[in-house]
Order: structure tokens, then sequence, then C-alpha cells
């Protein structure tokens, strides 16, 4: 690992009551490659006032900061350890490729849900699970749910629509479908 850590804390997660959030101490500040890891994703949400950097991954979110990382919506500590291999793993490889990396210095913000709404075809069809568009923009917009689930959008019909939401979504720094890139 590039980094030693130690668990300080394994709390309820406040986000789901099924799930922890850990706290993790680590003995390196990772700050100074936020930029560049930010580039290499081409996802995460930099804040470069407050040196932080977050990865959303299978539904968990990961804020890693100068000298902690926290770790939210995971099942037990085991799944903390493979977590932190992960994103250990990420920096080792920006660390190795530093020299071919642009960095990306800007700061992206999380869409809002309004934002990611006049987007979607507005049909309220249910078929993505959510009651209605926007609680699946809201799902979109904190990472819980794929823009892929909406049926609507990827007919011939809302192509235009479609486009302008991947790329708003991409922008703004989530995953968005390999086949749209």
């Amino acid at each position: 690992m590039i980094f030693n850590f130690n668990i300080e804390k394994i709390l309820p997660c406040l986000a789901d009551s099924t799930k922890i959030r850990v706290v993790v101490s680590i003995d390196k500040d990772l700050s100074q490659y936020f930029p560049y890891v930010k580039a290499y994703l081409k996802k995460g949400l930099y804040v470069p006032k407050h040196p932080s950097f977050s990865i959303k991954k299978d539904g968990k979110t990961f804020n890693i900061y100068r000298d902690n990382i926290t770790l939210i919506k995971l099942v037990d500590e085991k799944e903390a350890l493979r977590d932190l291999e992960y994103i250990s793993n990420i920096f080792e490889e920006v660390i190795k490729h530093l020299d071919s990396i642009t960095p990306d210095y800007t700061q992206n913000k999380p869409p809002s849900p309004l934002e990611i709404l006049k987007y979607l075809p507005k049909t309220n069809c249910k078929i993505c699970g959510e009651e209605s568009c926007f609680a699946f923009a809201v799902k979109i917009s904190n990472e819980e749910k794929n823009v892929m689930l909406c049926q609507p959008l990827f007919t011939d019909e809302n192509k235009e629509k479609r486009g302008k939401l991947l790329n708003f979504l991409l922008e703004s720094g989530l995953d968005v479908p390999s086949e749209f890139l």
C-alpha cells in the first residue's frame, strides 16, 4: 500500500442505517495527487480549496483528505480493507504514470437533481424503479442509480435530450456508460 493507515472509528452510516462508515487516519498527505487522480479516473469530486477528493464506487463513497479517509455505506470492516486497497492502487497507478498525466485542477460540483431532471423525458413511467422522474434524478445525482435504467431516454425520440444529459453527467464527474463516450 502507498500509505499506512489506522482505523480510527467505525460508526453507523448516516445515509443507510444498515451500513457503516469508517474513518481512517493515513500517514501520507495525498492531496498533491488529487488533480492527477481526477484526470486519470475522469470522474470524482475534487475540491482544491480544502483539498479533498471523493470517489463513488458501487454505491459507496470514499472521501480522501490530507490525513484521513472516510468510507461510507460499507457492510463491514473487511469491506473497508478491500476499499482502502482499491484507493491505494489508484494512487499507485497515478504516481507510476505521473509524467504522462495532465492534471485536472478544475473543481466540479455534483449535479443537482433539478439539473438532471430537465434532460429526462419526464414520463414518470416508473420503469427505473422510482415513483417519479424527479426521484430518479435524485438517485442519479447521488450515484445510487445509473441513467441507463431510464428506458424512455434511450429511444430515438429522446436522442437529443440523452446526448445533453450524458455530456452533462460526464462534465459533472459522474460515470457515463462507455458506449456513449
